[in-house]
């Protein structure tokens, strides 16, 4: 019985949620309410096109009123935003990091940002870490390295967040470097993240993707998907640890994958680790009309049927909600569960 008055509890704080403009109504004092939201979007900023300037101030505006209706709450509830990546287009220049400040402006203190390629562009990606000289986390392990750990909400977790650099798997000249990471995050993993209910990772290239990428970056309709698996040893790693959720983008659009394991395989809802593509967080959408989709995918929406946005999760002690918040309300999207209980560590 007591499930199932768990399970009504959760329901009604659900419906409490207004999602439209990520205004977040106060939470019943209980201790099956929300305690922390996480925002997340990469692909974002540019200074020479007038439509990009327009789709990245507006998922700026989403944020900030997310983190304004968060603030509000009594108690408050506390947010971190996730900046997945090629933040600063098209080559992460001291200049293009100042545009994405202008895009982007007045919550560095809730900014948990993972450089993308782009940022590659620049010699080590000098002008991100540059940007983000202030931000501890952003230099926790040392000068250029663009990984680290976060518990969230508060010191204990529950939420254990990893940011992880994909770049260094991309490229050879950084061999020891990825080395380096995949063996910090085994050790994460087993020792601190070990405390925590839920495990959230985040990074730029997806393993997983319908979109362009998943397609070897060609845009004919009826291409074959890529065989390429960007951070599939990470992933493993995740997986076995009971990981319960990945956040990249790269590909311009917003897809969402059911439960699964390294190698693409569906599994039940706390066996898995459910993948989700952000990158609308300001950037040109491209194809999302491909036949061939990769196993588990539950809709890929990017110039066709998608719209730039901010993916909202709201978490709690165990378990997490989702929603895909749009630059212009009237075009949400379709998507299907919205609600799943945390992953089982192991």
């Amino acid at each position: 019985m007591t499930g199932v008055i768990d399970r009504v509890v959760f329901a009604a704080t659900m419906t409490a949620l207004i999602t439209g403009a990520g205004v977040l109504a106060a939470p019943a004092e209980t201790a099956n309410g929300p305690i922390g939201i996480l925002l997340a979007a990469g692909d974002i900023s540019t200074c020479g096109d007038k439509k990009w300037n327009k789709y990245a101030d507006k998922t700026s505006e989403i944020i900030r009123n997310v983190i304004k209706s968060a603030t509000d709450m009594v108690p408050s509830v506390p947010v971190r935003v996730l900046a997945l990546g090629d933040l600063a287009y098209d080559k992460g220049t001291e200049q293009q990091f100042e545009c994405f400040g202008k895009r982007w402006p007045n919550f560095d203190a809730q900014l948990l940002p993972i450089p993308g390629n782009h940022e590659y562009l620049s010699e080590n990606a000098k002008h991100y870490f540059d940007h983000f000289k202030s931000n501890s986390l952003v230099n926790q392990n040392g000068e250029g390295k663009g990984y680290y750990t976060s518990n969230f909400p508060r010191a204990d977790g529950p939420w254990y967040l990893i940011g992880l650099n994909d770049n260094f798997e991309q490229n050879s000249k950084y061999k020891k470097e990825m080395e380096d990471q995949i063996g910090w995050l085994e050790e994460r993993l087993t020792n601190d993240g070990n405390k925590q209910n839920c495990v959230l990772a985040f990074w730029h290239a997806p393993t997983f993707s319908s979109g362009r990428h998943g397609h070897n970056y060609k845009t004919k309709l009826n291409e074959p998907l890529t065989k390429n698996r960007p951070m599939q040893k990470a992933f493993e790693m995740l997986h076995r640890h009971g990981a319960s959720v990945v956040l990249t983008g790269h590909d311009h659009n917003y897809e969402q994958f059911g439960p699964q394991t390294a190698k693409g395989n569906a599994t039940a809802e706390r066996d898995g680790i459910r993948l989700f593509v952000v990158g609308t967080g300001g950037s040109i959408l491209t194809e999302d009309r491909y036949t061939k989709l990769a196993a588990n995918s539950e809709g890929v929406y990017g110039i066709t049927k998608g719209i730039q946005g901010v993916l909202k999760i709201v978490l709690y002690d165990n378990r997490y909600t989702w929603d895909f918040l749009p630059i212009d309300e009237t075009k949400k999207l379709p998507l299907k569960t919205t609600a799943a209980d945390c992953a089982t560590r192991k």
